[in-house]
C-alpha cells in the first residue's frame, strides 16, 4: 500500500526555486511559488513526501488551500491510497485516508469547515463510519473518536500496512478491549454499519462480529506509546 505525507516548510526550510527564478524580485518569486512550484515531492521506500512550499500560517489561505488539492491529485496518480496531512499548528489531529470525493475543505481546520451530519441521529459512532463513505469514492477510511486528540499517523499507517485484505482492522489490547474508533475500515464495513443502524443496531461491536477483522494486539505495536496515543479527553 502506496503512502503519502503532506507537510508545509519547516522553521529555517527555504522554497526550492529554478536557479533563473532566484535571480528575480522577491514578489516574483513569491507569484512563482503560488503559481508553478507551490510543492515539491521527496520518495523514501514506499512513502511520499509532498511539500507544500510555503509555511503553515500562510498555507490556511485559499490559494494554498486550492493548491494542496492540485498536490492531493498528483498524489493520487502517483497510486497513493493513504494521505496524512499536516498536523502542525491549527491543523487537525486526526489523520485518515481519503480519495476522490473527499472534500478539501475538510482537510484543514479552519473556521467554516464542512461538518457531516449523522443519517440516524442519536445511534452512536456507527453514523461516522456511514457518513465517511458517504462522503468518498474511497474503499477504505479511517475512524477515529473526537475524543482522542494524540492520535499518531505513524500508528495508522502500521495499523493500514497490517490490515491485509480484511474489511477492517482493529487494534486489541488485552484487558483494555478493543479499539474500534481507532480503527481502518472499507466500504463494506460501511454497507453493513448502514444495514445495522436501519435494523436499530448502534453497537459497533456487534458489526464487527459480522466482518473479517484483523485484530492488532498491542504486541505487533511495540514502538508506539498507545497509553498515550489513546487517551480520552
Amino acid at each position: 500500500m502506496k503512502t503519502a505525507k503532506i507537510r508545509f516548510l519547516e522553521k529555517g526550510e527555504a522554497a526550492r526555486l529554478p536557479k533563473g527564478v532566484k535571480l528575480l524580485p522577491k514578489a516574483v518569486q513569491r507569484k512563482y511559488i503560488e503559481t508553478c512550484g507551490f510543492y515539491r515531492l521527496t520518495a523514501e521506500k514506499n512513502t511520499l513526501t509532498g511539500i507544500l512550499q510555503t509555511d503553515a500560517e500562510t498555507g490556511m489561505t485559499q490559494v494554498w488551500r486550492k493548491n494542496a488539492g492540485k498536490l492531493m491529485e498528483r498524489l493520487k496518480k502517483e497510486g497513493v491510497e493513504i494521505i496524512l496531512p499536516p498536523v502542525e499548528g491549527e491543523l487537525p489531529r486526526d489523520i485518515l485516508p481519503f480519495a476522490d470525493g473527499r472534500r478539501l475543505v475538510n482537510l484543514f481546520a479552519f473556521e467554516g469547515a464542512a461538518e457531516l451530519v449523522d443519517p440516524y441521529p442519536g445511534m452512536g459512532p456507527l453514523n461516522g463510519i456511514v457518513s465517511a463513505f458517504a462522503e468518498t469514492d474511497s474503499d477504505m477510511v479511517f475512524v477515529t473518536g473526537t475524543d482522542l486528540p494524540f492520535g499518531d499517523p505513524k500508528l495508522v499507517k502500521a495499523l493500514a500496512e497490517l490490515m491485509g485484505q480484511a474489511e477492517a482492522c482493529v487494534m486489541r489490547r488485552g484487558v483494555k478491549g478493543f479499539e474500534p474508533l481507532f480503527a481502518i475500515y472499507r466500504r463494506s464495513c460501511g454497507e453493513k454499519a448502514e444495514k445495522a443502524l436501519a435494523a436499530g443496531e448502534k453497537s459497533v461491536m456487534r458489526v464487527l462480529d459480522k466482518l473479517d477483522v484483523r485484530y492488532v494486539d498491542s504486541t505487533e505495536l511495540p514502538d508506539f506509546d498507545l497509553d498515550h496515543i489513546l487517551m480520552n479527553v
